[in-house]
């Protein structure tokens, strides 16, 4: 005996997988997932990118720690629910892709979290300065991967309409705005960390 949908309905969202409905997967967090992380991952993130360029101020930290951790929170509480309850082999072909990034990018937030979080704890108890910037190294690289995963994800997975231009003209400014800072205005803060 299948369920009918009532003739108001708009039906069921032919972008998730059919199946049992699981608590947490759908369809609230799979509409929120859809409309807000392509904005934390192309908009907010960029901003705390920048705030990151200006490290030597204090205030700048905070509001990086503050996006990071908010984009990071934001986008596991819409993300990570799904990725438990959507087994891979009830996912179209087309789409298993998004959800393999998606596992290595929940992966790489909490591994960036972890690790923002142990090198704030490693300058707190004044290790040598050695350690603590092998330690803002990785913790860069990883921003940047993890950065890049969200940003292939956004672009593969958004239709092509105005809203996608609009975010690719967006982070192609922020990428030219990331270059010319780096070479032309760097300072020697910058050059250490």
């Amino acid at each position: 005996m299948s369920k009918q949908i009532p003739s108001n309905s708009p039906g069921p969202n032919p972008r998730l997988p059919s199946g049992p409905r699981r608590p947490f997967s759908r369809p609230l967090f799979s509409n929120l997932h859809e409309e807000v992380l392509p904005y934390m991952w192309t908009v907010a993130i960029n901003v705390g990118i920048v705030l990151a360029m200006y490290r030597h101020k204090r205030y700048t930290m905070f509001g990086h720690f503050l996006i990071g951790f908010g984009v990071a929170f934001i986008t596991l509480l819409f993300s990570f629910p799904m990725l438990l309850n959507t087994p891979l082999s009830s996912v179209p072909p087309s789409k298993q892709i998004h959800i393999k990034v998606g596992y290595a990018i929940v992966g790489t937030i909490f591994l960036q979290v972890l690790l923002g979080c142990f090198c704030k704890l490693l300058n707190l108890c004044k290790v040598p300065s050695v350690v603590l910037y092998y330690m803002n190294k990785i913790h860069v690289v990883l921003g940047y991967l993890m950065t890049i995963l969200c940003k292939f994800q956004v672009y593969y997975i958004i239709d092509q309409d105005h809203v996608f231009w609009m975010l690719l003209a967006q982070d192609c400014l922020f990428f030219i705005f990331t270059i010319i800072k780096k070479v032309f205005f760097s300072t020697p803060l910058e050059s250490v960390g």
